[in-house]
């Protein structure tokens, strides 16, 4: 960025446009926090569908979304530089919405994990990006405010996924529903 443009963001006083800025961020990473509490909250519904499973495959299972995270990550932090920042986060919003979206529609649990996958590389994109975008573009005296405030959706996103999954599985002994808020994002 130019150093008056730096100079200008960084003296500015926190307004509007950063309070939704933030809103945006907490609401982004909230989703991303919603994925693994869903998963590890749906574990015996699996069971009864696919009764051939065992404790391995479900570890396996679980730890492909963390893989993909690792790996959106790195890649996405990378790829912003030539392509910006917003375009490659509204893309990773895309891909996690798409994959936790259709984690519901798996006939399988190969199928099912390869979803897996493709959501934690959406979602391992989304918190970098987010939180360049926020560091980027808060005045200097609410940078780390506002990043800790975003970070926060990942708990609340936990949070979010117990409760759903509670009710979800309880009142209609389905784990599917449970991924289909995956797609309120888009």
């Amino acid at each position: 960025m130019n150093n008056d443009i730096v100079k200008f963001i960084d003296s500015r006083k926190f307004s509007r446009f950063d309070t939704n800025l933030v809103i945006l961020g907490v609401f982004l990473i909230t989703f991303t926090g919603y994925a693994a509490p869903a998963y590890g909250s749906i574990i015996p519904m699996l069971f009864k569908e696919w009764a051939d499973l065992n404790w391995d495959q479900l570890g396996y299972v679980g730890s492909l979304s963390e893989f993909g995270s690792l790996f959106g990550a790195l890649v996405c932090s990378v790829i912003s530089r030539r392509f910006g920042i917003k375009r490659v986060l509204i893309t990773t919003v895309m891909i996690f919405c798409i994959g936790t979206f259709s984690q519901a529609f798996a006939p399988t649990i190969n199928i099912f994990a390869i979803l897996r996958f493709i959501a934690g590389f959406g979602f391992g994109g989304v918190i970098p990006l987010v939180l360049s975008l926020l560091s980027e573009y808060s005045p200097k005296t609410s940078k780390s405010k506002s990043v800790a405030t975003a970070l926060c959706g990942n708990q609340f996103g936990a949070i979010i996924a117990s409760f759903v999954a509670i009710y979800v599985t309880t009142q209609f002994g389905q784990w599917r529903p449970v991924f289909w808020l995956g797609f309120i994002p888009v």
